[in-house]
């Protein structure tokens, strides 16, 4: 029965409808991440996604068209992820993306531009085409405090000035600055 044993804390430790690794062991994993990042001197990227406009669909045409966004999108950020990054769902329409072995922040540009055009591209449920878009935060360890909670949250504090911000432009994203934070 160990195969089986198995295969239950595999399933526990990914979210039903993506696929991804969920919330509940995203914590083990990222201290992983950050542990490896210290060992090689590296840089990891911590970018946390917001789904722009998903509560209309939801509103609009109902849990199961929402559901169908999010299912594409959870196979689309897995497949836009270079081999050894993570994609997590933290829950709704929130995702994160743990990029390790970055040399420095110029590799952010293209990455954010190739998943901004992987999500916008349509998705289709029924007879409705949905295009979305996105709001993405980034924080940089170890540039910025390296405790799990405060990395996540930096990460969120940056997609929500994304978020507010009119800049709807494909590829841009917000890097944390504490003095963001300190200005509230």
């Amino acid at each position: 029965h160990a195969p089986e044993f198995l295969s239950r804390i595999e399933l526990s430790r990914k979210d039903p409808m993506t696929g991804l690794i969920n919330r509940m062991a995203f914590g083990s994993i990222f201290s992983e991440v950050l542990s490896r990042t210290r060992q090689k001197g590296s840089l990891t990227a911590i970018v946390y996604v917001d789904i722009d406009g998903f509560k209309q669909i939801n509103d609009n045409y109902g849990h199961e068209a929402g559901d169908q966004v999010l299912k594409v999108l959870g196979e689309r950020l897995r497949h836009v992820l270079r081999t050894g990054d993570t994609a997590v769902r933290l829950g709704g329409d929130e995702f994160l993306l743990l990029l390790e072995g970055l040399s420095g922040l110029s590799e952010m540009d293209p990455f954010i531009e190739r998943v901004s055009r992987t999500i916008e591209m349509p998705i289709f449920w029924k007879e409705v085409e949905f295009v979305v878009q996105a709001s993405f935060g980034v924080t940089i360890f170890p540039k910025d405090s390296g405790d799990v909670d405060s990395l996540l949250h930096h990460a969120d504090q940056a997609m929500y000035t994304h978020k507010r911000s009119d800049r709807k432009i494909r590829g841009a994203y917000v890097l944390y600055n504490p003095a963001d934070e300190s200005s509230r």
